[in-house]
């Protein structure tokens, strides 16, 4: 005896039909919404069989959640997570529908993977900025403290080194104000602006720039960072 819809929906969890239909589970009871425009990072909240979108208001059970991916009517829905739960409910809609969801899982996958390298990129360059930034401020911090010390004594007598160190604080600030701009575009900048400097080397000095003519980074949720450099 075929198992009703009921009994089918029991089988399957809302995260692995999440996953099937390709949106990111970001934590275990949040995920991305692949109906919003926009930024819909998190905007999903999800419990076993339910879900809804914070942002866009879209909501209901599993087979809500596969009819609104895939545009089909109930019996498709159902194929899918009947699919998923391993009961076979043949016909040629039911084919068509499957083949549809083992494309969106591969494309799903290819997209995980290409995020996961473009978060490990933003890491490492975020790292490097912050190392670059604590050694500057720390040669700073020498830098003046012997010039004050100068000062107090003798600067005559030590105007070559006076001049060596105003060079380094110079050199201090041109490092900081391209670096203090970039940590903060990579720690809250907005994800498509984030991805543009990973991924565009001969780009990164000219969106640094255009922060630093602004004076302030906007977020993705519209707020704004002040930038000092």
């Amino acid at each position: 005896m075929m198992p009703n819809a009921r009994d089918i929906a029991r089988m399957v969890t809302m995260r692995q039909l999440l996953s099937l239909v390709g949106w990111r589970v970001r934590h275990r009871d949040r995920a991305d919404c692949g109906l919003c425009r926009g930024n819909s990072i998190g905007t999903v909240s999800y419990k076993e069989r339910l879900w809804h979108c914070h942002r866009c208001g879209a909501g209901g059970d599993l087979f809500s959640l596969v009819r609104a991916v895939n545009r089909c009517d109930f019996p498709d829905a159902l194929r899918v997570v009947a699919h998923l739960a391993g009961i076979r409910i043949e016909d040629s809609r039911g084919s068509d529908v499957r083949r549809d969801v083992a494309s969106r899982k591969q494309r799903r996958e290819r997209l995980e993977s290409a995020a996961d390298k473009l978060e490990a990129l933003e890491r490492e360059l975020r790292l490097e900025c912050r190392a670059r930034i604590h050694d500057t401020e720390r040669q700073q911090l020498k830098a003046s403290a012997r010039l004050a010390a100068i000062r107090q004594g003798e600067p005559e007598r030590f105007r070559g080194e006076q001049e060596a160190l105003w060079l380094r604080l110079r050199a201090a600030a041109v490092l900081l104000n391209s670096d203090l701009p970039a940590y903060t575009l990579l720690s809250f900048g907005p994800p498509d602006e984030r991805a543009r400097f990973v991924l565009h080397a001969e780009l990164r000095e000219e969106i640094i720039s255009g922060v630093r003519w602004a004076g302030y980074l906007q977020t993705a949720d519209g707020k704004q960072i002040e930038v000092l450099a």
